[in-house]
């Protein structure tokens, strides 16, 4: 059930970022002011990087529940990729389209290095940050449900208790 809801999460949130994206993009090439075009994509991008970062964190609160209760980690990785292809794609993607735009309109280039800089710095502290809450949940998981054997006992236990008491006294005898 965790899985279902956090590919639906995911896939709506991708959705809304690719929207707000796009639109973004869709007001530089605006045949208006170049300052309204400037400040709706500065406006729909503000969106974008909100969706990005809210989605993100829930992302990673349904990844958790899908790890405590499968033990399974693709949630939290596939977290990690969609904010590696959203936050550096988005920064490549935006950033040069600006650039080209401020070129255009008879300002300067805007540098799209430094923000691919900062991009690349906060992926990577998205990696850690999603390495260590695995770790801490697995161990969490492991402390409260036990390890795979102890799992796997009370599997055994539950089974011997629904056996049939007609049963018990067939392999007794």
């Amino acid at each position: 059930m965790w899985g279902k809801i956090y590919l639906g999460f995911l896939t709506v949130s991708a959705v809304l970022i690719c929207f707000f994206s796009y639109y973004a993009f869709s007001w530089l090439n605006s045949i208006g002011s170049p300052q309204a075009a400037f400040d709706g994509y500065a406006y729909h991008s503000a969106i974008a990087e909100f969706v990005l970062w809210s989605s993100t964190l829930g992302l990673i609160a349904l990844a958790n529940g899908v790890l405590w209760t499968t033990g399974r980690v693709w949630a939290m990785w596939t977290t990690f990729f969609y904010f590696l292809i959203f936050k550096l794609g988005g920064t490549l993607w935006l950033g040069n389209a600006l650039s080209a735009f401020a070129a255009d309109a008879g300002g300067q280039r805007v540098g799209v290095v430094s923000s691919l800089i900062v991009g690349v710095v906060l992926t990577a502290l998205i990696g850690a940050i999603l390495y260590f809450d695995q770790f801490i949940v697995t161990k969490m998981r492991q402390r409260t449900l036990g390890g795979d054997d102890t799992l796997k006992i009370a599997g055994e236990i539950a089974e011997m208790k629904l056996e049939k008491p007609a049963e018990k006294d067939q392999q007794a005898s």
